[in-house]
């Protein structure tokens, strides 16, 4: 029923609202909520538009709120939708992907992992994005699927290596530490300038370049099921927001219902090196007493012990995936990528 923009209220003590400023919807059947979403959003193709467009809204006593029962309905008939394969598995960023990797190999890039690793436990990514819904979930704009950034994979690959090197330094020197990985340093740890070239450090782009991961839907025989209903439950929901009561078992709950990526989803994990950037820089270090080079570069703080470690690292990608599949493998399957990863979550399947 389409009613303008503006809410018009009645004496109806409960009544469904979806609206946005294109539609909007009204359901006055409480007992029918549910078949009413399956109804609606059955066959919908985008995850994306369902969740920023087709919020459900309650109606009670003229005022407008969001309820937790409609929310958790809501969200339960989404996690039910099947991606549909003959829909996605011919979906254009499948094939931009690969032109993706094609382009960059023709940039002088060396493709060095390039992986389907399947989810071993949830996985939420941008959890705590601002949303209507209290929670949110990071999917693709135009496609509506789930992804996982390329800066969260990065970011959790690069934690592992410096704690690596922490380890190595040991727990006492942790300032100290920190302040050797802002820049690159003269003449500096090998170690540490081996992750800078790889990461990168303030004074310098990494070599290392992640592409985001997506699900491989096209992949899979049947239509497949992405989601799963998950829920955080506030126990002492007035001690949190009125801070004055104690923390007592009387307090009602406080549900948070969210949507997750379930268990089972195989993603695709690429990364390259940027080879034809770094052989430049090698033939700058080899060229360092040539008296026309100037300026504060990068080459010239390059021991060449970090050299021969770099060119070992390239040549164990291009014969077997070697540091690289390693550092991603404890990331990815020990530590977690995403939100939640305290509490198991954005673990994958790895070593097989």
């Amino acid at each position: 029923m389409n009613r303008g923009n503006q809410y018009q209220h009645s004496n109806q003590d409960y009544r469904l609202v979806f609206t946005n400023k294109y539609f909007n919807y009204v359901v006055t059947d409480k007992k029918n909520i549910k078949g009413f979403f399956s109804q609606k959003i059955k066959g919908f193709p985008n995850f994306s538009l369902l969740l920023e467009k087709f919020i459900p809204l309650s109606e009670k006593d003229k005022n407008i709120v969001f309820d937790t029962k409609i929310k958790q309905g809501f969200l339960e008939e989404i996690s039910k939708l099947n991606i549909r394969k003959e829909e996605f598995g011919v979906l254009p960023f499948y094939k931009d992907i690969d032109n993706i990797c094609n382009g960059l190999k023709n940039q002088g890039y060396l493709k060095i992992f390039d992986k389907e690793l399947k989810t071993k436990t949830r996985l939420i990514c941008g959890l705590g994005s601002s949303s209507v819904l209290e929670t949110s979930i990071t999917l693709h704009r135009t496609y509506g699927i789930p992804y996982i950034p390329s800066t969260s994979i990065k970011g959790v690959c690069r934690s592992v290596a410096f704690w690596k090197i922490f380890e190595k330094y040991g727990l006492n020197v942790s300032g100290k530490f920190n302040d050797q990985l802002i820049d690159v340093k003269d003449e500096g740890d090998v170690d540490i300038q081996f992750y800078q070239l790889l990461f990168g450090a303030q004074d310098f782009k990494g070599l290392l370049l992640f592409l985001d991961a997506f699900p491989l839907i096209n992949q899979n025989p049947i239509n497949q099921n992405l989601f799963d209903i998950d829920v955080m439950n506030v126990h002492y929901p007035s001690y949190y927001s009125e801070q004055k009561k104690y923390p007592v078992e009387s307090d009602n709950p406080n549900p948070i219902f969210f949507i997750t990526v379930k268990k089972g989803i195989g993603f695709r994990f690429v990364v390259f090196f940027d080879r034809h950037r770094w052989e430049n820089i090698k033939s700058k270090i080899k060229n360092k007493s040539n008296n026309n080079l100037s300026g504060d570069e990068i080459w010239k703080k390059i021991d060449h012990k970090t050299v021969e470690k770099v060119d070992d690292f390239i040549k164990e990608g291009e014969e077997k995936e070697g540091s690289i599949k390693e550092l991603l493998e404890k990331a990815l399957g020990f530590y977690g990528v995403g939100s939640k990863t305290r509490l198991s979550y954005g673990l994958f399947t790895v070593g097989q």
